[in-house]
């Protein structure tokens, strides 16, 4: 008897490490591809932002300079592309998520061209970028060219890819339970404080997911501001972004070093913005059936 259950749990142990030896393979290429194509170029990166690297060879470790030559900022091209960078992240932001709300909210209303609406703002985001930024390059010239104007134009063409966010919005707007709009009508409520007390609220996940990513991304904005400017950040380095100004370090200079100071520098800004939304979040936003 004892025998027997010993060899059962000598064969369930086989099976196991069977098991075990087939799962690894089968997870071997994502290893292999997570270490070659994550793990390595991002501790990659970290040693080369303390060295003068010019992308074929390291010609000296030069420890934090790197860092202290960016805020030293011999050409004045640094303070510019963080200045433009948060401009275009405080006026984008709030306007894009606004202007999808007021969108998303006409869209939620039931009439027979809903779906036409909801197409016709989806559409611009199945542009690719390149053409959008070539069309609207060329349709808003004279207010590219005119430093003041650059980076208000630059969100006038954010606006046109909004459409990706609107359906985000618009289902978060379509989650709501109509039963609270009905509770809220039999308390005399009206259109605005429906919209205040119970659409904001039940909401507010969605518009911290969009607040958050939108950031992010504004943050990390390269291709807009690239296509549409240029290397040399257009007229006055007006649209000379941060991602830009890195771009031009590594490939334009070779400077590798610094570039890779400059990445991580922009990880730690955006990894402190995240922490500090995220940390403000438990004020503003309320989840249905939480606390």
């Amino acid at each position: 008897m004892s025998t027997g259950v010993y060899q059962g749990t000598k064969r369930k142990s086989r099976i196991s490490k069977g098991d075990q030896v087939s799962g690894i393979l089968f997870a071997l290429p994502w290893i292999l591809g997570i270490l070659i194509f994550f793990a390595y170029p991002l501790l990659s990166s970290i040693y080369f932002s303390l060295t003068d690297f010019n992308g074929q060879t390291v010609n000296a470790f030069l420890g934090f300079r790197n860092f202290t030559n960016l805020f030293a900022d011999r050409d004045g091209t640094f303070w510019i592309s963080i200045r433009n960078t948060l401009i275009y992240t405080a006026m984008a932001v709030p306007s894009v998520i606004l202007l999808g709300l007021c969108l998303a909210l006409v869209m939620n209303i039931k009439s027979r061209v809903q779906g036409i609406y909801r197409v016709l703002a989806f559409l611009p985001t199945l542009v690719p970028a390149v053409a959008t930024g070539v069309i609207w390059q060329w349709l808003l010239r004279p207010y590219l060219e005119e430093p003041s104007l650059a980076i208000p134009a630059l969100v006038f063409i954010t606006w046109w890819g909004l459409g990706s966010g609107l359906i985000i919005l618009l289902a978060g707007l379509q989650d709501v339970p109509e039963t609270y709009y009905e509770a809220a009508a039999l308390d005399g409520a009206s259109a605005w404080k429906k919209f205040r007390h119970v659409t904001l609220p039940l909401i507010s996940p969605v518009l911290f997911f969009r607040i958050l990513t939108d950031t992010i991304g504004a943050l990390q904005q390269f291709a807009l501001p690239y296509l549409v400017g240029g290397s040399q950040g257009g007229v006055l380095n007006s649209m000379l972004f941060y991602n830009v100004r890195l771009f031009n370090a590594a490939f334009s200079e070779f400077r590798m070093g610094q570039a890779s100071a400059m990445a991580w520098l922009a990880f730690i800004v955006i990894a402190l913005v995240t922490l500090i939304i995220y940390r403000t979040s438990k004020y503003w936003v309320h989840y249905m059936g939480g606390d």
